[in-house]
């Protein structure tokens, strides 16, 4: 894993460009990277996708919801000094899905509150490569050398026995069942605070 700082830019309208302050990973097939606003339109052929929001929320995402979530995104990083990157295929130099941590107070699991949550995406294209697996791999190298202290939780619904084995690889152990939004969903850990 090599982890690198992209010199900061200013953008069209004079602002400092967050990319200058979100880390690129790059792995052996990836690359971890920030959104930039001309990424806009990829990502909504991402959350658009019915394949994609089976397993994210059970709804596709419209135009204006892939904005504020990719607003969303960037500002996590500022805010929490974590967040999501895209994930991009080194060959191809294509946007295949993204990867990363936040703190979303999600309503109803009050227990997950301050942990940094694991989460990730990836169109349907790419799935059965291992890039799930990589991807987060990648992330995980990243968060534990930042912040080793911080308990790591991920949300998945029980029916998505793919992420399930990913979270399992990445030694990830079961928490507990509950049910978010309406869905069967599991709750998974991994520890890293020593005591």
């Amino acid at each position: 894993m090599r982890i690198t700082s992209k010199t900061n830019k200013l953008m069209g309208n004079g602002h400092l460009h967050l990319a200058s302050q979100i880390p690129f990973v790059e792995g052996e097939r990836l690359l971890l990277r920030t959104h930039s606003m001309e990424d806009w339109q990829t990502c909504c052929e991402i959350w658009g996708n019915a394949e994609v929001a089976r397993f994210t929320g059970g709804k596709t995402q419209n135009s204006e919801e892939v904005w504020r979530r990719l607003l969303l995104f960037q500002g996590a990083w500022v805010s929490l000094g974590y967040g999501y990157w895209l994930i991009e295929e080194k060959e191809s130099a294509k946007i295949i899905g993204a990867v990363g941590f936040c703190d979303f107070k999600r309503n109803g699991l009050s227990d997950i509150h301050g942990e940094a949550e694991l989460g990730y995406a990836l169109h349907p294209e790419s799935w059965g490569k291992g890039y799930a697996t990589e991807a987060c791999e990648l992330a995980l190298d990243w968060f534990i050398q930042h912040h080793s202290s911080k308990n790591i939780v991920c949300i998945i619904s029980s029916p998505n026995h793919a992420s399930i084995n990913v979270a399992n690889k990445l030694g990830f152990t079961h928490r507990r069942s509950c049910t978010y939004n309406g869905e069967a969903s599991e709750i998974f850990e991994r520890v890293h605070c020593e005591e």
